[in-house]
Order: C-alpha cells, then structure tokens, then sequence
C-alpha cells in the first residue's frame, strides 16, 4: 500500500491511488496508510491540507474543526489582526463583523466592550446627536429658556421651550419646573 505525507489521507484503500488534501479545520500529524484526518480542536484551526493545527491568535478563537479562526465580542478585525472596539462602540457576538456604535444621546468610555448597556444615556436637560460618541461631553446642555425632560436625548428637539409667560435662565434644565413665571408688567413669548 502506498504511503500519505503529513497533511493528506487516501479516502481509498489501494495501491497508486491518489491521496487527498485533509480538508480546512483538520490535520494528520503523521505519514501513513489510510489515516483519517482529525478535527483541530477548540482554539485552534488549519486551513486544509495541514500536518497540524495552529493556534488562533490573540482576541480570536474557533470552534472543533473550524478552518479559520473568529474575533470574539468585544474585537473586529482590522488588517487581519483582532482589535478591541474603540470608546462609543461595542460587539456581542463572535465574528469579524464591525463594532456597533453607542446611538444618539449615549456615550460610552469602555474599550472592547461585548454589550450595549455599556452605552450610557446623556442626562436629562442635555441632548447628542452624535453616533458612537465616547464622552459625557458629546451632550450638550440644553440652552437657557428650555428644558429636557427626556434621558437619552437624540437630538436639540427635546429641548423644549419654556411655556408663554414663562423663562429661565438655567442651562441644562431637566423639568418645566425650572420655567419661572414672568413678573408683572412683562411678558416671554
């Protein structure tokens, strides 16, 4: 019987019959007659034809048999290489895909996050239309003469004016409370 280098197996049994490639996410270690391939295990992958598995780098992993290896939550691949998700982003499942950015009026400061709660709402009486931003100062305060009820706000839209008759001259107002009636003799549109 004919012989298999490393990496190959004959899928017959026979002599001068060809031997295959071990398929991507399986090895054989050793050269012999008729030897199956084996699955890579967990952490590892081969992509085909391989005498041995190699081990998945840093921020990836695999499953038994995988024939390439994952960014795990938390990391995307960038030129080939996990990286962790910057500030205002985040990513929960295992895959190469792109981090998820925070939405308008949240702000996260966590590098590599795997979940969205860590995006935190801009307080109330403050707004950000910015998408993935990764400070508190990307909300902007409510200017003097509003208020903003609403945690979270997307937008300067939530800013709310001041009903007729009434003014303030607080910024970052959180409730209508903070509108002040005019005094006698005047009057706020």
């Amino acid at each position: 019987c004919d012989s298999c280098e490393a990496g190959k197996y004959k899928d017959t049994s026979g002599v001068n019959t060809a031997c295959d490639d071990c398929e991507a996410g399986k090895f054989k270690a050793n050269a012999g007659v008729n030897l199956a391939c084996a699955s890579c295990e967990a952490g590892k992958y081969s992509p085909g034809a391989s005498g041995s598995c190699l081990a998945c780098s840093i921020n990836s992993e695999s499953s038994s048999g995988w024939a390439f290896c994952q960014c795990m939550p938390g990391f995307t691949r960038v030129s080939g290489t996990c990286v962790a998700c910057l500030e205002g982003k985040y990513k929960v499942e295992v895959g190469d895909s792109e981090c998820t950015s925070c939405g308008a009026g949240k702000y996260s400061s966590d590098l590599g996050a795997t979940s969205s709660s860590v995006c935190r709402l801009c307080q109330r009486g403050t707004y950000s239309a910015q998408v993935g931003a990764y400070s508190s100062a990307a909300c902007h305060v409510c200017e003097a003469g509003k208020y903003g009820e609403m945690e979270g706000a997307g937008s300067v839209v939530y800013c709310t004016d001041c009903p007729a008759g009434k003014f303030s001259t607080i910024t970052a107002a959180a409730a209508e409370t903070a509108c002040t009636t005019c005094s006698s003799g005047t009057y706020s549109s």
